[in-house]
């Protein structure tokens, strides 16, 4: 099974293998760059007494990896890491259960279970002092993610057997597997309170094994499952005026999904998928039409598509961004407005007319493991379903590429949907933008959550006007 980029349907050209330039200028508070990446100091020092030093380990590992895998050549030395600053509102998932790690030393993850409530898993020995720990806790969780995260009741406890920090900690020492064949994606699974490397097939089984037991991390620490590759999915599929989020697109690559529109510096415009243009990571002009490829459906022309580069937690001999994403510049006058998504039918039908218009009213916060999503898309229309993983590396099925800290949900796709908005409702038609899908393998899909998106392609304005983002 392969997780695939979804992208272009062949019509125009058969798959595509998918894949944070400067941040808004005008945010502030910015974090440390030195925690970009995922790597925070006092991890370090907390998981001292379990683990060795990961500068040392990690070396270990990559020689590891050469003598059982051959691929001494492709792991260069002494690359230039680049790292970019973060702004505190932006922060992914892992950073912000870390808040709550640094805080509580027991805890050992959160999630939202099968009956929609907030659980998160605790070392009884490591526990704070107090009777009512889940008040405790609960009271923490508020803090780092807001109140509304706790409007679900109380928090339920479970019995852990590895702490947060200590999963962190040997997550970020797994990350040269990715050089691996065959190792799909890399995640700290919150629900399972342990590791999980994804297999596209049992062959890198043993590699993996046998890199887990040099590096002393416990076996019952990593699950090890076959996942599918996330392919790039290409494939609502008439002429929409003004241009809705959900809806199709076409480029000399192929068709696609159009993801949201947004106001940039330099005026309106919309992001799908880097891999959606004629060179991925490139700033090669491609031009994109709505729906088909006719002279006059031409909308708008590429403007901004980052290149791949060495980032904080990119595995050796790769390339990494955080988001498979690209900004298109609508064409002069041609008349849009920002903020509002395609609403599909239900059961979803592709080629159904359109029951109306979803209002872009905010930004989701980083999901958790068990929550629910939803996104639009040219080839499966609605589809919506539990979050898997969080903050996943993910290999780029057929290119040296990883995507850095994705978010895998378990919902069907199809190609085509490569560019698909995803969203959280809220009710009463409005919606919170949570990213932008771009790879997936039949009941499941990926996407760059939308704090990446925006990260990398500078300030952009999503929301429905009198809403702020």
């Amino acid at each position: 099974m392969r997780l695939v980029p979804l992208g272009p349907t062949e019509t125009f050209g058969g798959d595509f293998r998918p894949s944070r330039a400067g941040l808004s200028e005008s945010r502030t508070r910015v974090r440390n760059p030195d925690r970009v990446g995922h790597r925070v100091p006092s991890v370090v020092a907390v998981a001292r007494g379990v683990l060795p030093a990961g500068g040392m380990r990690t070396s270990r590992l990559l020689l590891v990896l050469c003598f059982l895998h051959g691929a001494c050549g492709a792991l260069p030395s002494g690359e230039e890491v680049h790292r970019d600053p973060v702004v505190e509102e932006d922060l992914p998932l892992d950073d912000l259960l870390l808040r709550i790690a640094e805080r509580e030393p027991g805890f050992g993850g959160l999630f939202v279970d099968a009956d929609g409530r907030l659980a998160a898993y605790v070392r009884p020995e490591l526990a704070p002092a107090h009777a009512a720990l889940a008040q405790v806790l609960a009271s923490v969780v508020s803090e780092v993610f807001g109140p509304g995260r706790m409007s679900s009741g109380t928090l339920r406890i479970l019995p852990a057997r590895f702490t947060f920090l200590q999963l962190w900690a040997w997550r970020q020492l797994l990350d040269p597997l990715l050089v691996v064949p065959g190792v799909v994606l890399l995640d700290l699974d919150e629900a399972r309170n342990a590791l999980l490397v994804g297999l596209g097939d049992g062959a890198a089984r043993p590699v993996v094994q046998a890199a887990i037991a040099e590096l002393g991390i416990p076996l019952e620490a990593v699950r090890m499952e076959l996942v599918p590759e996330a392919r790039p999915l290409w494939g609502l599929r008439g002429p929409h005026r003004p241009p809705l989020g959900g809806v199709q697109v076409a480029s000399s690559r192929g068709l696609c999904t159009l993801g949201f529109n947004a106001w940039a510096p330099s005026g309106p415009g919309f992001v799908t998928n880097s891999h959606c243009t004629s060179r991925r990571g490139a700033r090669d002009g491609t031009v994109f039409y709505q729906p088909s490829l006719a002279q006059g459906d031409r909308i708008g022309t590429e403007e901004l598509d980052p290149a791949p580069r060495s980032l904080p937690g990119c595995p050796a001999g790769r390339r990494c961004r955080y988001s498979d994403s690209a900004f298109v510049r609508y064409e002069p006058d041609l008349v849009v407005t920002s903020g509002f998504l395609a609403a599909a039918a239900w059961p979803s039908d592709p080629s159904a007319a359109l029951r109306g218009t979803l209002r872009i009213t905010g930004l989701a916060r980083p999901a958790l493991v068990g929550e629910h999503l939803s996104k639009v898309g040219r080839t499966t229309g609605l589809s919506s379903g539990a979050v898997l993983s969080t903050c996943a590396s993910v290999n780029v099925w057929g290119l040296q590429q990883t995507l850095l800290c994705q978010t895998l949900v378990s919902a069907p796709v199809g190609p085509g949907d490569s560019g698909s908005p995803v969203y959280r409702e809220v009710g009463g038609g409005d919606v919170q933008l949570a990213g932008l899908l771009w790879g997936g393998s039949g009941d499941r899909f990926v996407f760059s959550p939308i704090q990446q998106v925006l990260g990398e392609l500078g300030p952009l304005r999503v929301c429905a006007p009198g809403f702020s983002c």
